[in-house]
């Protein structure tokens, strides 16, 4: 089945319930993931179960591929557990489902449910059977299990296509929807500029010590790693290619259609339906040689509508083509009956057949076959590292070898962290480029070992040796002083805005400005006052109550006063868009009870007092 497959695919769609597996699982053991063996089933319809084993296993490996690594006790406080089980049990339900119905998954819906998947391409972008394997291998799955991941999830599609398929609503909610989109607003405000920094008395050490401990979490450095890396471009190779001039010659003239732009003819185009008024419209034209003008007399049809710009013979309908590639500039052509009617052509400009000749295709040439070469000797030299990689070998020795010859340097980032952001040793923080991807890829390896070819933008490639992980880290009140001393200083200056604003607005010495028609999407409310979050908070008041909200530059005080619906058009674009918005919605509902159905069907059988015992044998931390 799978050989099949590949045949005609050459790539594996990973579901994403199967991206969370793949985590590297080969370097602490799938199969020694819960202790001890239980195959008491937890889940149970006919003859399909889910036993408590294979429960555990699911979650040791979510579990693992979490940043923080979760005990298994953690990791059911926080619903997890719950998670998986909900997962097992839409797979037996599904599938118990599909069997009572005679459902079946075609062999042309697996290859187009898989054919896109990068997980298992060399850099190449063909199929590669190592990856695969090692892969599931990985994850500790085999490839039967695959396919009867994806079958379920086509069994679903199939189960629930009327539903999924739902797309309009009843006009009245959607209309309700759209007034409420269209709510403006009226307010009064006030706004106070941050009082000034040497206004604020200068705090003892007891006030920073205590802002450090209200606030220290905010400087909390995650966990971060270590690693090296080596990077590959096409670039590097360039040096080694030698371009001679006779391949080049032999590529332009194999290639000489590329080089050559057929004639083309820009052309005015009106059709009618009646051989009367086309013969008509031809005898005004000898009279008034204005095609335009004369167009918009007799059609009503404007220069935008009749022009139809460059066109090349192919593209022409075969009763009209030869007339209008024999014609000359100017010429009136028809009226000639096509299949849309009768049509009447003027030709306009003709631009001859030509041909870019050898010297100035030339350098363009050149150009692209050494960057052709450069890439096959770089994805060569990318196969030869994977299998130094698989024989043992870390980045040094690969980089020291002949294969690369002390050409490139192993370079090195430290502290850095699964968001993709670097933590610098002066305290600060940086983001680098492809920061996602080099993290991911990071993530999935242990210590000391060397990530797959890491494929960056621009053609860049990148393999990345782990060197260690550091654990979570706050920094203590000395090493953080500055920046907490400017953090509560700034905090202060709101703090002391703000009860001046309130002290000002109670006595009556604050004249109130206005501002009608605010709209929830708007992104600023004033030139000044540039703050989102404004706007959403304006929409959340309630009437004639006074507001204080702090800013980054200021306090502002707003009053909300009325509020009323502005003139709109009911379009079918934001119509449509409302109903896919809500059908999504309706979907997700429904897939929730559609499952308790076929539970209550199929009459599942759940054994939790097992799990429980079995979860009670094992050890939590």
């Amino acid at each position: 089945m799978l050989r099949t497959l590949r045949n005609q695919t050459q790539s594996i769609f990973f579901k994403a319930f199967l991206v969370l597996l793949i985590i590297g699982f080969a370097a602490w053991g799938v199969g020694d993931l819960s202790g001890n063996s239980n195959q008491n089933s937890v889940l149970s319809v006919g003859k399909q179960k889910i036993t408590s084993e294979e429960i555990i296993n699911e979650l040791n490996k979510v579990r693992y591929r979490m940043q923080q690594r979760p005990s298994i006790n953690e990791a059911i406080k926080n619903g997890i557990l719950n998670d998986i089980i909900n997962k097992f049990e839409q797979e037996i339900l599904i599938n118990a489902e599909a069997k009572k119905l005679n459902l079946y998954v075609p062999l042309n819906i697996q290859t187009m449910a898989i054919r896109d998947e990068q997980a298992f391409k060399d850099p190449l972008g063909k199929f590669s059977q190592v990856r695969f394997l090692k892969s599931l291998n990985n994850a500790g799955l085999n490839e039967e299990k695959y396919l009867d991941m994806i079958n379920t999830e086509a069994y679903f599609k199939q189960l629930s296509m009327p539903i999924s398929l739902n797309k309009t609503y009843n006009t009245k909610i959607v209309k309700k929807l759209i007034e409420w989109q269209n709510e403006v607003r009226e307010i009064d405000y006030f706004f106070l500029d941050k009082i000034k920094e040497n206004k604020i008395k200068v705090p003892d050490a007891n006030d920073l010590q205590v802002f450090y401990n209200e606030y220290k979490d905010l400087y909390k450095i995650p966990v971060t790693k270590n690693f090296k890396y080596i990077e590959i471009q096409p670039s590097d190779f360039k040096k080694k290619i030698t371009v001679n001039d006779k391949k080049i010659k032999e590529i332009y003239e194999s290639e000489i259609t590329k080089y050559t732009s057929n004639e083309e003819r820009s052309l005015y185009q009106v059709i009618s339906q009646d051989i009367d008024k086309a013969n008509a419209f031809i005898k005004k034209l000898k009279e008034n040689d204005d095609f335009v003008k004369l167009a918009k007399d007799q059609f009503s049809l404007s220069k935008k509508d009749i022009d139809i710009g460059f066109v090349k013979k192919y593209e022409l309908p075969k009763e009209t083509k030869k007339q209008i590639f024999d014609g000359k500039t100017k010429d009136v052509i028809g009226p000639i009956k096509t299949k849309f009617g009768y049509a009447i052509y003027q030709l306009n400009t003709i631009n001859p057949k030509k041909t870019t000749s050898y010297k100035d295709a030339y350098a363009e040439i050149k150009r692209e076959l050494l960057n052709e070469l450069s890439l096959e000797l770089l994805y060569k030299d990318i196969s030869s590292i994977e299998e130094s990689i698989d024989q043992g070998d870390n980045l040094e020795e690969i980089v020291n070898s002949e294969l690369l010859n002390g050409k490139f340097k192993v370079k090195n980032l430290d502290n850095f962290a699964q968001k993709g952001i670097l933590y610098l040793s002066n305290g600060k923080i940086k983001n680098i480029n492809n920061r996602k991807l080099i993290a991911d890829n990071i993530w999935k390896i242990t210590s000391n070992q060397i990530s797959d070819v890491i494929e960056l933008p621009k053609d860049t490639f990148m393999f990345v040796q782990l060197i260690k992980e550091n654990k979570e880290y706050t920094p203590v009140f000395k090493e953080i002083r500055t920046d907490i001393y400017k953090k509560w200083v700034e905090k202060e200056q709101l703090i002391q805005t703000e009860l001046k604003l309130k002290k000002i607005v109670k006595e009556n010495k604050v004249k109130f400005n206005k501002l009608l028609n605010i709209e929830r999407n708007q992104i600023n409310l004033t030139n000044k006052i540039k703050d989102k979050l404004i706007i959403n908070q304006i929409f959340k008041m309630k009437k004639n109550k006074i507001n204080f909200i702090k800013l980054k530059n200021g306090v502002i005080a707003i009053k909300f006063i009325n509020s009323k619906t502005k003139n709109y058009n009911l379009k079918e674009d934001t119509i449509n868009q409302l109903n896919a918005s809500l059908s999504e919605s309706f979907f997700n509902d429904y897939s929730n009870n559609f499952i308790q159905i076929l539970g209550n069907k199929h009459k599942i059988k759940r054994d939790y007092k097992s799990l429980e015992n079995f979860i009670s044998n094992l050890d939590l931390n």
